[in-house]
C-alpha cells in the first residue's frame, strides 16, 4: 500500500532555481532526508536509511512524477521526459523540476517565491524486506526504511501534515511490525493506541532491556 511523507525540515524546503533563459525558474528540494527521526507517527518514529532509494534510482524506466500536493491534475514534471530529475547524496533524495509554463506552474512559482509553499513530500511503497524495527536512544519504537520498492511522486506541498492519509500510513507501518513480532495487526494497532509498542519490540528482542523510565516521545 502506498504511503506518503511530508517534510518541512530546512534541508527539504522547496526552493526556486533560476533558469536564466527566459523560462520559469526550476523548483527543487529534498523529498526525503536520511538519518533523521520523523515526528511521532502514532506510537513510533521513522527514519530513512541512506541507500533506501537505490533500487528506484538504478532503474531508468521506473516512472516518477513531479506533482504539487500529490494531485494528479497538477503535474509539474516526469522522470520519463527528463523534466523531473532525482539524485541521492549524503543529505537525502533530491528532486529538480523544470517548471512548466502552465497555470499550475506559474502559480506555484509565485507561491514558492513568497514562501507560502515551503514543504516537500513523496509517496512510496516499501519492499517486503525493506523495514527493520528497533529503538531510539530514548527507547522509543523506531521504524527504519531501508529499501523503497516504488516511488510514485515527489514535489512541493502546502499542507503542514499528512495529506489526509496519516491513519492509513500508520496502519501500513504497523503491519510490518505485526509481521515482525508475529501478532495480529489489530493487536499491534491496539498496542500503539495504548503507547505500548515498546513492549512488543522488547518481546521481539528478549536480550533488549529498554529502560521503562526512558522518555517516550522524542518530540516531547
Amino acid at each position: 500500500m502506498r504511503e506518503t511523507r511530508f517534510l518541512r525540515r530546512p534541508e527539504a524546503v522547496a526552493e526556486l532555481r533560476a533558469k536564466g533563459d527566459g523560462k520559469l525558474p526550476a523548483i527543487a528540494g529534498y523529498a526525503a532526508v536520511f538519518g533523521q527521526y520523523s515526528q511521532n507517527l502514532g506510537g513510533f518514529v521513522e527514519m530513512i536509511a541512506p541507500g533506501a532509494f537505490d533500487r528506484v534510482l538504478r532503474d531508468p524506466n521506473r516512472e516518477v512524477l513531479g506533482l504539487f500536493n500529490h494531485e494528479d491534475d497538477m503535474v509539474l514534471g516526469a522522470r520519463s521526459s527528463g523534466t523531473l530529475t532525482l539524485a541521492a547524496d549524503e543529505v537525502g533524495l533530491s528532486y529538480n523540476i523544470d517548471t512548466p509554463d502552465t497555470t499550475t506552474g506559474r502559480d506555484l512559482v509565485v507561491l514558492v517565491e513568497r514562501r507560502d509553499v515551503t514543504g516537500s513530500s513523496f509517496s512510496f511503497t516499501v519492499a517486503p524486506d525493506g523495514v527493520t524495527w528497533s529503538e531510539t536512544e530514548q527507547g522509543y519504537p523506531l521504524r527504519v526504511i531501508e529499501n523503497v520498492a516504488a516511488l510514485y511522486d515527489v514535489g512541493p506541498v502546502s499542507c503542514p501534515a499528512y495529506l489526509g492519509t496519516q491513519e492509513a500510513d500508520t496502519s501500513v507501518a504497523l503491519r510490518s511490525l505485526a509481521d515482525a513480532v508475529d501478532l495480529p495487526l489489530d493487536a499491534v494497532i491496539a498496542a500503539a493506541e495504548r503507547n505500548e509498542l515498546r513492549a512488543l519490540l522488547a518481546a521481539e528482542d528478549p536480550a533488549g532491556d529498554p529502560d521503562p523510565d526512558a522518555p517516550g516521545d522524542p518530540d516531547a
